[in-house]
C-alpha cells in the first residue's frame, strides 16, 4: 500500500503553486520547498528519512512529482529556480481538486512520454529516470547555490577582473582601449 497518496501529492503541488504564484519571477527550489514545508501539516511518513541515504521524504515526494508538472508544461525548473507557467496558471485555477490537478498533469506527463522517441514505457524505468532527473536537478541547484556564494564573497577588485577577462575572452573588450589592463 503506498505512503503517499494522489490527493495528498495534489494538495502539496497545489500548496506549491500557491507559493510559487506569489513569486512570479519564481524561486529557488530549496527555499519552495522550505516554505511549502512550514506550510503544511507533514505525516508522520513525510517527516521521515529514506532508509537508503536518499534525503527527506516530503523533498523527494514533492521532487518527483514535479516532474510530472514540468512535462506537462505547468512548471520551469531554470539552474535551480522553480517557475509557474501562464499554462500552469490556467491549469491550478482549472482544476481546483488536488486529486484532479496531479492526476492531469500525470496524464500530460505520460503524453509527453509516449512522443519521444525510444522509450519504454515500463513503469519501474520511468521511476529510475525520474529518480536520475531529481539527482541531477539537486546537483544542479547545489552548483548555483556554491556559484551564487562564491560571487557574494568574492571581493569588488577580483570580481571587476574576472568579469574584464570573461569579455575580453568573448572578443567584447577588444574595441576599448585600455581595458587589457584590468584582466
Amino acid at each position: 500500500m503506498a505512503k503517499i497518496t494522489i490527493q495528498r501529492t495534489g494538495e502539496l503541488l497545489r500548496k506549491l503553486f500557491d507559493i510559487l504564484l506569489d513569486h512570479p519571477e519564481g524561486m529557488r527550489a530549496q527555499d519552495a520547498l522550505n516554505s511549502l514545508r512550514s506550510s503544511v501539516q507533514l505525516t508522520d511518513y513525510e517527516k521521515g528519512e529514506y532508509a537508503s541515504g536518499g534525503g527527506s521524504r516530503f523533498e523527494k515526494i514533492v521532487r518527483f512529482a514535479t516532474i510530472d508538472l514540468v512535462k506537462a508544461g505547468w512548471m520551469i525548473k531554470d539552474k535551480g529556480r522553480w517557475i509557474v507557467t501562464e499554462e500552469g496558471k490556467r491549469a491550478y485555477h482549472e482544476y481546483k481538486s488536488p486529486e484532479q490537478f496531479y492526476r492531469t498533469a500525470q496524464k500530460l506527463y505520460w503524453e509527453w512520454r509516449r512522443s519521444q522517441p525510444k522509450r519504454s514505457s515500463k513503469v519501474g524505468e520511468e521511476v529510475g529516470e525520474k529518480r536520475a532527473a531529481i539527482t541531477f536537478e539537486e546537483a544542479e541547484e547545489q552548483a548555483w547555490r556554491e556559484i551564487e556564494e562564491y560571487l557574494r564573497e568574492m571581493p569588488p577588485y577580483e570580481f571587476q577582473k574576472m568579469v574584464a577577462g570573461l569579455l575580453k575572452v568573448m572578443g567584447y573588450l577588444s574595441c576599448f582601449l585600455g581595458c587589457a589592463s584590468w584582466a
